[in-house]
């Protein structure tokens, strides 16, 4: 199964006729997957954050296809991009995309360059909530926005159910819904 919110995306602006890119390990679930959806997979596997190899063909298929967003999923990818970007003649934007709580320290050095004034581009959230921790951690305000995670599906389409009948539950009984992930 694909991961929902990335995969999603990026096959669907390919569908359109946008030009798309994907870089990640080949083992990865949704590398073949995307590769049939006619979105242009690269193989590259980051390692760590200071994975020169990685940094590298990141930088190679930025200037080689003249990418213009670099859109990243952790820090690690985040630092190896930001890195890949440095020494380019056009410079993409680079956005990173929080989906959960990240441990940033004050005293790491890679988390302060690269969610500090010099680091990304933009860092967007899936919550309010989790962009006003980006900025209780210093990340500039202005750099941090809310981009709530939108994506139909005809999976997601619903459907009428009778929940109480279904689950024994009484007619005047009190229900309560939760929603998350």
């Amino acid at each position: 199964d694909r991961t929902p919110y990335l995969s999603r995306l990026v096959a669907r602006l390919a569908r359109r006729g946008v030009e798309m890119h994907y870089a990640a390990d080949p083992a990865w679930k949704d590398f073949e997957a995307l590769a049939r959806d006619g979105v242009t997979c690269h193989p590259i596997e980051i390692r760590s954050k200071l994975d020169f190899k990685a940094r590298f063909r990141v930088r190679r298929l930025l200037r080689d296809h003249g990418i213009e967003i670099l859109h990243t999923m952790t820090s690690r990818d985040a630092y190896v991009g930001m890195r890949a970007r440095g020494l380019l003649r056009k410079v993409p934007k680079l956005i990173i995309r929080r989906g959960a709580y990240p441990r940033l320290s004050r005293f790491d050095p890679v988390d302060r360059w690269l969610y500090g004034r010099l680091g990304a581009d933009r860092i967007s959230t899936v919550s309010e909530d989790l962009r006003r921790y980006m900025i209780a951690k210093r990340v500039p305000e202005g750099r941090v926005t809310p981009v709530y995670t939108g994506i139909w599906s005809e999976e997601m389409a619903p459907q009428a159910r009778d929940l109480r009948k279904e689950h024994g539950v009484k007619p005047k009984a009190l229900l309560l819904g939760l929603a998350g992930n």
